[in-house]
Order: C-alpha cells, then structure tokens, then sequence
C-alpha cells in the first residue's frame, strides 16, 4: 500500500514553530498522533524508506501524525542558550496548538495517542489538565513509559544519577541548556528548566506540576480514561523498565490497561531495550500487529 508523507508547521505563539510529519495511505483513516520522548525528536517513530512504527500504522489505514516537540528535530528554534522553557509551556501551549490542528485537518475523527519514554508523562499530563477538550481520544499507547525511575543498578547510577541528573544538572548551568548532544548521550538537546523538572520528577516529587501546581496524578486518577496499552522491553534496565512502567500504571488507577513486556521469555523473538521497541526491523512482525489488534478492539 502506497504511503505518503506530508509535512505542516503549527505555530504555538510568536517564539517557535513546531514541525510535523503526517503519514497515511488513506487521509479518511482514523487518527494517530505519536509523541516522542526525552533527547528525541519524530524520527524515533519512522523513517524516510518507511520503517518504524509510523509507516506500519499508515498502511494499516490510519492518519498518522508525528510532531517534534518545542527546539527538537525541525522545530525552530533548536534549543540553545536562551531558549528556555519547562513541562507548563509544552503543556498548555504546544499540546493545544497541537490537537488544535488536529481538529482543524480532521474534525471529529477518533483518535489514539501514543509515545515512547518521557512522552508518555507529558501527554498523560495534558490530557489530566484538559480532558474536557480530548472528547474524541479512543485510546493510548504507551511504549516504554515511566514516572519515576526506582531501579537500583550500576546501569541506573551511571545513566541517571551521574550523567543525567548530575552532568546535566551541570551542562545546564554552564551552557544554559541540557548539552545531550555535546556529551553524546543523545541526538536532541534540552533546556534548562524543563530538564531540571525531570529529575524532580524521576526522584519522587508529587506529580504537580511545578509552576502552577495542577494536580497532574490526582486528577487521572479521577478521570474516566480511555483504555490503555502498555509495552515495554524486557532488556529495558532502566529508561523504562517493567518495574516503573508498572508503577506508572499502579498510579493511574486505571482497570482498562493491557501490559506486556516484550522478551524472549514472554514469546518474542527478542528481548527488546528502551529503543529498539520502535526501531527492531521483528517489531513489525511481533508487537505492532498486536498494537493494531488492540487498537480495533477498542470502542
């Protein structure tokens, strides 16, 4: 089935554009909108020889929307010293703009969010806050998720602890950004503020948001949600491994909620990692049909 790719800019506010990528073989189909996580941009979700997650839902006949969220990818600006924001500008400006647009280009359709790694927090964030406005969300889909990261292991100590709340914390005080790129942990940077949330979250910190207090956890844990769908990688250590995916679902509350943990123990040919839940070529052979099948048994 034949796939195309278009590309629109939504622009929240006079400071930056946001870049997306749409992917479909039918413009009709229902709605998808992926969210990417920390350090990465839309790219983790497809490719221009049509890999990735993207492509596969868009032959399977769905509408596919990927932005890159404030300073990543092709949204302008990239992030730099001064250009600074935190989780309550992604929040209450770029997810407006966003769905938004959405609603522009396709009305009512029904639609499923999905995201991989920190996505997962700030869509559940956006949605707790403006619920009333996502009347026609069917669905999420959550891969590699996690709140907080409560695994103890040298792996944790070295990836979390040292460099990303330490070095980073550091990197942000001397370039006035999270230098992700420079240090080479990964292919987007992060700003100052919105990195320094983070860390308060992953350690523990009240799921509020940190400048106008909304009560992000208390107030999911209220909502009438739609059904969810977990996956994350049995060779996930730490980024968004089975213990801290299940946390996050302890903490929703929520009883609508398939949980799988891909590995080669659970039935899956491989023991996939915090990446390659997206990016393994057997993805599309073993998880994403599953995805899919999910998908159409929801209402």
């Amino acid at each position: 089935m034949k796939v195309t790719y278009e590309t629109f800019s939504v622009v929240p506010s006079d400071s930056h554009t946001l870049h997306v990528k749409r992917i479909y073989s039918n413009p009709e189909g229902e709605v998808v909108l992926l969210i990417h996580g920390a350090m990465e941009n839309g790219r983790i979700f497809y490719s221009l020889n049509e890999k990735g997650l993207a492509p596969y839902l868009a032959r399977q006949g769905y509408d596919v929307y990927i932005p890159d969220l404030r300073g990543h990818g092709e949204s302008k600006p990239t992030i730099g010293r001064g250009f600074d924001y935190g989780h309550w500008e992604v929040i209450n400006e770029d997810f407006p703009a966003l769905t938004q647009a959405l609603k522009e280009r396709r009305g009512t359709a029904p639609q499923t969010w999905m995201s991989h790694s920190w996505g997962g927090f700030m869509m559940l964030s956006y949605f707790a806050k403006y619920a009333n406005t996502c009347t026609n969300v069917k669905a999420m889909a959550f891969f590699g998720a996690r709140r907080l990261v409560s695994v103890h292991s040298v792996e944790k100590y070295f990836k979390i602890d040292l460099i990303w709340n330490s070095v980073g914390y550091l990197g942000g005080r001397l370039c006035g950004y999270m230098p992700s790129k420079e240090i080479r942990i990964g292919p987007e940077n992060e700003a100052r503020t919105w990195h320094h949330e983070t860390v308060r979250w992953i350690r523990g910190a009240a799921w509020k948001d940190f400048k106008d207090g909304f009560p992000y956890g208390e107030t999911l844990q209220k909502l009438n949600l739609p059904p969810m769908f977990f996956m994350t990688g049995a060779n996930d250590k730490v980024l968004g491994n089975p213990t801290d995916a299940k946390k996050l679902i302890k903490e929703l509350n929520h009883s609508q909620v398939e949980f799988r943990i891909l590995g080669k123990k659970m039935g899956a040919q491989h023991d996939y990692d915090h990446v390659t839940l997206l990016t393994h070529p057997a993805a599309q052979n073993e998880h994403f049909p599953a995805l899919c099948k999910w998908m159409k048994s929801t209402p």
